[in-house]
């Protein structure tokens, strides 16, 4: 009788971790990241760049809390490369959104001069195609998950 209580409170056990790993990767995987606001910062015409400050907004509509989240991504205007940007570690409650705002020189030797034209003219499409990953199991394992988001500066 012990033998057959204790495969089934370790089956319980096993069923429960399995739920809130489930709500975990769950959490991660539906967060939306979503670029609200974009504005150019400092331009030095003698070191030849544009400071770019990016707001993005991470989403948690799910009923887990999603811990120890951090992205990585690349930035393209007008489909070109002009290069990365990440964020840190924050904790994002369920149902719930956290802002996180970033910051990227371009340097206009390193991009196509089309792009230096709509940067001047204000007028230009912003994407961010990366990653972010959060914990998961305790904290003990990574979980990452593909994200994209887009933005037009007019």
């Amino acid at each position: 009788m012990k033998k057959i209580i204790a495969i089934f409170a370790s089956a319980l056990i096993l069923i429960a971790l399995i739920y809130i790993v489930g709500l975990e990767i769950r959490a991660i995987k539906n967060a939306k990241v979503e670029i609200y606001d974009a504005k150019l910062g400092k331009i030095n015409l003698i070191h030849r760049y544009v400071t770019l400050n990016l707001s993005i907004k991470i989403i948690n509509d799910e009923k887990k809390r999603i811990e120890d989240l951090q992205g990585k991504f690349n930035i393209y205007i007008l489909n070109v490369s002009i290069g990365e940007m990440n964020f840190s570690k924050i904790d994002i409650p369920s149902y719930s959104s956290r802002s996180v705002s970033m910051r990227i020189k371009i340097y206009f030797d390193k991009v196509a001069e089309s792009i230096v034209e709509a940067i001047k003219k204000l007028n230009f499409k912003i994407t961010l195609k990366g990653y972010i990953k959060g914990k998961i199991f305790f904290s003990l394992i990574d979980y990452k998950q593909k994200v994209e988001a887009s933005y037009q500066y007019i």
